[in-house]
């Protein structure tokens, strides 16, 4: 977990003792296909890293007088999310949908 931890882009910047203790506290999630991970309350503080496979961001938003989801983009092995929520407390209002295994 170490190790993958320290390929997100900030992390690098940390010591050898700070990712193991990063690594210590992390959880792994696997998600089926087709898995929802809803980060729509603006309560979770959680950074997620992806490990293997993709997770289509999908966004909510009003269109025509109904509610549309997009895609906003896809995220792949080794990319996070949730970093800007961690960091600053700013909520996150996306739903993030497992394309193929994610850890």
């Amino acid at each position: 977990r170490a190790r993958m931890i320290s390929t997100v882009s900030f992390f690098p910047l940390f010591s050898v003792e700070q990712l193991k203790e990063l690594a210590k506290r992390s959880v792994t999630h696997r998600l089926r296909e087709g898995q929802l991970l809803e980060r729509g309350d603006g309560e979770d503080s959680s950074m997620f890293i992806v490990g293997a496979g993709q997770l289509q961001v999908i966004l909510h938003r009003m269109g025509k007088g109904r509610r549309m989801e997009m895609v906003e983009m896809t995220l792949g092995d080794g990319e996070c999310f949730g970093e800007a929520m961690l960091l600053t407390g700013d909520p996150v209002n996306a739903v993030f949908k497992a394309v193929g295994e994610e850890d």
